[in-house]
């Protein structure tokens, strides 16, 4: 073979290869975009042309997809009080209630939302022991003490509850013995808690969040809390605090505790949350923040005729790099039961005239929940 002949083979070999090499490339291209012939992975796909003495490999090297924004998504219901009073178990109890059916029942209308969150709190108005303790000494009438056994700490996680407060007035309905084997119920069921001596940190996309779950039963007990936004401060991003205390049955906040909830937000709270009316108190924004004077009852095992208007509160946390972008509040109305007795919380259709009887009453659009 002479040389012309030679060259002209090798620029034919050239050119096939060429060809070879521009149809993969087209293929790659058609792989990795769109019907609109957007990239997928919002920048071109490299095709690479790697050889070797013997070989010629032609691959794909997708650059990585640009991080998008995450949603943290905070979920929180008022009280549940998982037992009867005085560890009763009646015909119609919660506690006979709890021994018949399975832990998923009592959530099971409301789980779907609570397995899909970041984290779901609640507060847990009772005591969990399985041994006959008596009451504690209460200097007011009526008085009640609710107990139920220990296994119905589970109820909580069955139902996707993550975190419980027990800072509440029925958490020591036992005294010291009844709180303690309240503790070891919630923690042997797998459950967070938190109460005025421990605050909790939870890091989510990392993003740490300061949760205070405590009481306020005076307008003095929020210097507790102020101390507790300065010192964790620096060591948080967004602060929360779900306290206990007010006036019972009364749909309008205590003129001191509004004021308190407004210095919380003056000294740092992010997002302050009430409960211990039994029943729902109105939102307002002060600040750049949200207060949520009172979640009302969710799960109440105490009443089986308590006004049943209750809400899941979730607080959504844009974030990304670390960082938070944007904050929002939704309410999602519910029934606290369908029919008395029933143990049952249920998300309200839209459709039901008392979602905006709820939502009117919440977002302060209306004075009254009749």
């Amino acid at each position: 073979m002479n040389k012309v002949n030679a060259i002209i083979i090798f620029i034919f070999a050239v050119i096939i290869i060429a060809a070879a090499i521009f149809t993969v490339a087209l293929s790659l291209a058609a792989v990795y975009s769109d019907d609109d012939g957007a990239d997928l992975f919002r920048t071109r796909a490299a095709a690479q042309l790697f050889a070797d003495e013997k070989n010629t490999y032609i691959t794909c090297v997708p650059e990585p997809p640009e991080d998008k924004p995450e949603v943290i998504t905070l979920s929180f219901v008022g009280d549940c009080m998982l037992a009867t009073m005085l560890g009763g178990s009646g015909t119609g109890s919660f506690n006979a209630a709890a021994d018949t059916k399975s832990p998923e029942y009592f959530f099971s209308g409301v789980s779907d939302i609570f397995k899909n969150d970041s984290l779901t709190i609640a507060n847990c108005e009772n005591v969990f022991t399985d041994a006959e303790l008596s009451p504690i000494g209460k200097n007011h009438s009526p008085a009640y003490w609710y107990r139920s056994k220990s296994k119905n700490a589970g109820i909580f996680i069955a139902g996707g509850v993550d975190v419980v407060s027990l800072a509440n007035n029925h958490a020591d309905d036992y005294g010291k013995q009844g709180r303690a084997d309240t503790v070891a119920a919630v923690e042997a069921a797998g459950l967070e808690w938190g109460d005025d001596n421990k605050p909790l940190v939870f890091e989510l996309n990392g993003v740490k969040i300061g949760l205070y779950l405590c009481t306020l039963y005076n307008a003095s007990s929020a210097n507790r809390i102020i101390d507790w936004l300065k010192q964790s401060s620096d060591e948080t991003d967004f602060q929360i605090v779900y306290y206990h205390g007010g006036t019972e049955r009364v749909y309008v906040p205590d003129e001191w505790r509004a004021a308190a909830a407004r210095k919380l937000i003056d000294a740092g709270a992010d997002l302050v949350i009430g409960g211990h009316p039994h029943v729902l108190q109105p939102m307002e924004y002060y600040g750049g923040s949200v207060i949520v004077h009172s979640l009302g009852n969710f799960l109440f095992g105490g009443s089986r005729t308590t006004d049943r208007y209750t809400v899941i509160l979730q607080e959504k946390l844009t974030v990304k790099d670390g960082l938070i972008l944007a904050s929002e509040t939704v309410l999602i109305p519910c029934y606290e039961y369908t029919t008395p007795g029933d143990w049952h919380p249920v998300i309200i259709d839209p459709e039901d005239i008392a979602y905006n009887k709820i939502m009117d009453f919440m977002t302060g659009k209306n004075s009254t929940l009749k």
